[in-house]
């Protein structure tokens, strides 16, 4: 049951995205020479899956920061370095890629943020492969 809601609110936010850009881009182009309104038909579905990417891959970037920031907050490890009551930033460097081999797809995400606590603050540093961290490291006044 809630697969299948799941899938209707992507569906919904998927047709959502490709109005948000279809639709400035025809009432733009609507007294335009043909020439002109066919070449943004064309490049209209080129926009619209490039929105959908950037979405995608923004949700992707949230689901594993969040993954990271319960990671820190239950880890003994920082816990001792920078004490309890940790305050996680947003990432302050990231970087993500995706590439596309033989139909595989792989994405790759680097990103760096602040870990604060009572006692020290440092710098995570995470890398994930296809939405899994495979390293999260913290530098607290040189010491991971």
């Amino acid at each position: 049951m809630n697969l299948i809601w799941f899938e209707k609110l992507a569906a919904i936010r998927k047709k959502e995205r490709k109005e948000q850009i279809t639709g400035p881009l025809n009432e733009m182009l609507k007294g335009a020479p043909l020439p002109l309104r066919l070449m943004g038909k064309m490049v209209s579905p080129l926009l619209v899956k490039a929105a959908e990417e950037i979405a995608e891959q923004t949700a992707d970037m949230q689901e594993i920061w969040e993954d990271a920031r319960m990671r820190l907050i239950n880890s003994s490890e920082v816990a001792d370095a920078c004490g309890d009551s940790l305050q996680i930033s947003q990432p302050f460097s990231q970087s993500q890629s995706t590439t596309v081999i033989n139909g595989q797809r792989s994405a790759r995400v680097q990103s760096s943020f602040h870990v604060v606590g009572p006692n020290a603050s440092g710098v995570a540093t995470l890398e994930s492969v296809n939405g899994e961290i495979r390293t999260l490291n913290v530098n607290v006044n040189g010491r991971i």
